[in-house]
């Protein structure tokens, strides 16, 4: 009887989406959370309160392209007797719209809504890592309701950290970053380099390569506002990812020597990149390839 009523608890915590926070130091980085999609955009805060969600998922969030608005919601308990301090954080600072709000009593104590398609008072973008301060009395419980839109895929992972876990994690990611973007930039500077000194053309589409696609990873990695204006996104950062892939083709074609073995193909990938670089030149293509570092 012991051992069944230990494998039915075991299930209801597997399943449940309730997090029991039980000392001052832990962080939560594995656990199940309510999903709800709202395919109409227009339900409110209060509206999803009242539904009851039937579908679960992991803090993992990896659900592809989906229209409209996807809902999460899980709880936290304070089972101390002390005051305990966390933090709500989201792992990907260039989500597109994303709004996290605390509830007590079905009111709403605080709230974020930040990403690259919002914007403050004075027209720059929102972007940064969304995340919320939370603050629980001893035995108090909260609960937690995330809403996030995208036009691309809904991928990121939803913590819940100290503090000092959170400015970690910031430091180890933004040192990866430095040292990716850096080797990148190496790279363009080293080709560039040899472009000058042998004044081989080749060198310099795989300049042109590197110089895209470095952009293309700062998109999905860096907060867009901290770097550039509004009409920097929709133009150069918005087709950066059609140039790298037409200056990679091009580079790829002459490299292989394509156009003396297989004159018919090179004429067929030539006219697909002259086609990207025309495309991508005016700006009017935006592909939402999911490369980030997580």
């Amino acid at each position: 009887m012991k051992l069944l009523l230990t494998l039915l608890f075991l299930v209801v915590s597997l399943f449940s989406s309730t997090i029991t926070i039980e000392d001052s130091t832990s962080s939560y980085k594995d656990f199940t959370l309510d999903l709800y999609h709202d395919k109409t955009k227009e339900l409110t805060l209060k509206q999803i309160q009242n539904i009851k969600m039937s579908q679960k998922t992991t803090n993992n969030i990896t659900l592809g392209k989906q229209e409209g608005n996807i809902w999460l919601h899980f709880s936290i308990k304070n089972t101390t007797n002390k005051i305990q301090k966390r933090v709500l954080f989201i792992t990907e600072p260039t989500l597109w719209d994303i709004e996290l709000f605390l509830i007590s009593d079905k009111k709403i104590i605080s709230s974020q809504n930040v990403g690259q398609n919002i914007f403050t008072k004075d027209g720059k973008i929102a972007g940064s890592y969304p995340e919320l301060e939370i603050t629980l009395e001893a035995g108090e419980k909260v609960d937690i309701y995330i809403r996030n839109t995208s036009p691309f895929h809904h991928t990121f992972q939803v913590q819940i950290n100290t503090i000092k876990n959170v400015v970690e994690y910031k430091i180890l990611k933004n040192s990866l970053l430095f040292f990716y973007f850096g080797t990148i930039i190496a790279l363009l500077l080293y080709n560039l380099f040899i472009f000058f000194s042998i004044k081989d053309k080749n060198y310099l589409l795989y300049v042109g390569f590197a110089f895209f696609y470095l952009l293309a990873q700062i998109q999905h990695n860096i907060p867009i506002n901290s770097l550039f204006s509004s009409l920097y996104i929709t133009f150069l950062i918005g087709s950066s990812h059609i140039f790298w892939v037409a200056f990679h083709t091009l580079f790829s074609v002459k490299l292989l020597n394509i156009k003396e073995y297989y004159p018919r193909l090179d004429k067929y990938l030539s006219y697909i990149v002259y086609f990207l670089l025309a495309v991508g030149f005016f700006g009017i293509y935006n592909l939402p390839v999911a490369i980030q570092i997580v």
